[in-house]
Formats: C-alpha cells, sequence, structure tokens
C-alpha cells in the first residue's frame, strides 16, 4: 500500500484524513504490517491510490492472506530456556 500511495504522490496524512483518522500512525501501522486494517479501509484507499485492477486484486490476496491464523509451535521445555528472546 506504501508503494502504492507514494506512486500517486500522497503523503501519509493524505491517507489518514482519507480513513478519518487522527493519527498517521495507524496508516502506517497498516502499510507495515503490524495491524490490518478492515476491508472497507483498503478498499478506500485503492480508490484514493487509482490503483489499477492488477493491484487491487493483488491487495485482496494479501488481506485475505493475513487473515489466516498463524499455527502455533510448541517447544520442548528445554528448548524454551534456548528460545527465550528469539522471535
Amino acid at each position: 500500500m506504501r508503494s502504492l500511495r507514494e506512486g500517486a504522490g500522497l503523503l501519509l496524512r493524505d491517507a489518514t484524513g482519507e480513513l478519518k483518522l487522527s493519527a498517521d500512525a495507524v496508516v502506517s501501522r497498516y502499510e507495515s504490517g503490524h495491524n490490518r486494517p478492515q476491508w472497507a479501509s483498503v478498499k478506500a484507499l485503492l480508490a484514493l491510490y487509482e490503483a489499477s485492477n492488477e493491484d487491487r486484486e493483488r491487495a485482496a490476496v494479501l488481506w485475505e492472506e493475513a487473515g489466516v491464523p498463524v499455527p502455533q509451535v510448541r517447544l520442548p521445555a528445554a528448548a524454551h530456556s534456548l528460545s527465550v528472546g528469539v522471535r
């Protein structure tokens, strides 16, 4: 989304204003993948950025993939002490 926004010559505050948000950080977290926006927000941004059909399809796939739960991995108790602080 960031590359689409920048390609459209828009600033983060333009996207923030379109979504009627109070902080640029929210859109920044969407763009970085830290937060998953509502689909309505994605559609609004794609319209603002005048995204191509190809970009819209790719955004839809990425949005769907972002909603798939990640399986949790359980480590044996001995391995736990080795994994502390590892992400």
